[in-house]
């Protein structure tokens, strides 16, 4: 199976009202699994956005670890939701 996006840029997620609402119950400090499980996206969608130095602040631990800030993470979303017509 082939890997990589084709040199295609990543399609941006218009985040839903829900899925901020979702996010507000994440720990103050949770991992990218955790972010994307509570905002129904994917992982690799996160890991994306680290290696194109876009997205919520982060840090990693020693082991490697990435570890969202909840501010940072809402902040985010609240950026790229969906706009009402």
């Amino acid at each position: 199976m082939a890997h990589g996006n084709g040199g295609e840029r990543m399609k941006p997620i218009e985040f839903t009202e829900q899925q901020l609402e979702q996010a507000r119950s994440i720990p103050r400090k949770s991992m990218d699994t955790v972010v994307a499980s509570a905002t129904d996206t994917p992982v690799s969608y996160w890991r994306e956005l680290r290696v194109n130095g876009m997205g919520p602040e982060y840090e990693t631990n020693v082991s490697g670890k990435v570890f969202y800030h909840r501010d940072s993470v809402l902040h985010y979303i609240h950026q790229h939701m969906k706009r009402e017509a």
